[in-house]
Formats: C-alpha cells, sequence, structure tokens
C-alpha cells in the first residue's frame, strides 16, 4: 500500500513537472542550457563571452541598439552644445552625415535603421563606395563621413 502511494504521488509530481515546463516554454519563459545560450548567441553574430553566455542562460535580453537612433540621440545633445563646445557648422556637417548614412540604408540594405552589431567591414567599405559614387564625394571628405 505505501508503495503505491509513494508511485501515485511520483507521478502527480512527474505530471505538474511536465505541465509547468510545457507552460514555461509556451510563454518563452524556460531558461535554456548553456549550450543552447552558445548556439543563439552564435546564430544572432553577437559577441560570445561568458558573460554573454550567462546573460542569456538567465534570460537576460540584451537590448538591440540601432545606428541611427544613436545619431538622433548624439544630434539632440549636440543642438543642446551650440556655443559649449560644438560650432553650428559641426551640426550641420553632422546632420548631412546623418542624412548620407540614411540615403546609403535606403539604397542598399532597403532599411532606415540598423542593429550596430552589424557593421562590419563590408558595410563601412559599401558605405564609403557609395558616398564616393552616389553622392560625388571625396575620398577625403568621404574618410570625414566614415569617421
Amino acid at each position: 500500500m505505501r508503495s503505491e502511494a509513494l508511485d501515485f504521488i511520483r507521478e502527480q509530481s512527474e505530471s505538474k513537472l511536465r505541465i509547468c515546463k510545457n507552460i514555461k516554454q509556451l510563454f518563452g519563459c524556460y531558461r535554456p542550457t548553456g549550450g543552447q545560450a552558445h548556439t543563439h548567441l552564435k546564430k544572432m553574430a553577437m559577441e560570445i563571452s561568458a558573460e554573454t553566455v550567462m546573460g542569456k542562460y538567465r534570460g537576460k535580453q540584451e537590448r538591440p541598439r540601432y545606428l541611427m537612433e544613436i545619431f538622433v540621440e548624439h544630434k539632440r545633445k549636440m543642438e543642446a552644445m551650440i556655443g559649449k563646445g560644438y560650432a553650428k557648422n559641426t551640426l550641420k556637417t553632422y546632420k548631412s552625415s546623418v542624412k548620407h548614412l540614411a540615403g546609403y540604408l535606403a539604397k542598399d540594405y532597403k532599411k532606415t535603421d540598423i542593429d550596430i552589431r552589424k557593421i562590419d567591414h563590408a558595410f563601412i567599405v559599401g558605405y564609403e563606395f557609395f558616398l564616393r559614387t552616389s553622392k560625388s564625394i571625396g575620398e577625403v571628405s568621404a574618410a570625414k563621413y566614415i569617421k
């Protein structure tokens, strides 16, 4: 009788455990294993370090940062500092740089913004090519825009 009761309790707890796992998976709340976290980071072309794998394993989400979003925030700060370290011409040059970058993203990537983790050597070379061909900008000026 006692072993039957223990078997019944064991079956009930295993059933509850399966239900909990299903609910967590349904809502995306389950914790991936270390290997799954590593694989996900690799697929997303994210930096793979002990810190990022542990963050993914613990369920911490890194908020993606976008290039144009960063430029807009910097522009807002620059506007506030006109006369306090920044000249109006600096802001004017910066605005044209943002305009050229938006044009490059629209033409080559068919997007309005890009995750900064996606910026690589090919992106920079493509941007330089865009500036020099589509915008007829010289080598020195193109380098300043890229900088």
